[in-house]
């Protein structure tokens, strides 16, 4: 099970149990594309892909991010966190 796994990668990595686990469940617009923040009708509907996201809270001003997926990580610090397009995190 994917929620299994993320957890035991985070214990893994982390050497502690996740505070937080969540799972945003992934969907698409069967109409209406980019209608709906312009007040358009649409029709989203749910699929069978999700995120899974297992958080624990740090005691410094360090960002320690680990995909699965792409099984990379990055760390990096709270106040330098730029936006890169050719860094997932």
């Amino acid at each position: 099970m994917i929620e299994q796994a993320t957890v035991s990668t985070y214990q893994q990595i982390f050497g502690a149990k996740p505070q937080i686990i969540v799972r945003a469940p992934g969907r698409i617009n069967l109409i209406g594309e980019h209608t709906d923040y312009n007040a358009g009708l649409v029709l989203p509907a749910a699929i069978d892909k999700a995120i899974w996201l297992a958080m624990g809270r740090r005691n410094d001003d360090q960002l320690h991010f680990h995909s699965l997926d792409l099984q990379d990580s990055y760390q990096g610090k709270v106040d330098s966190f730029e936006k890169d397009p050719k860094n997932w995190a």
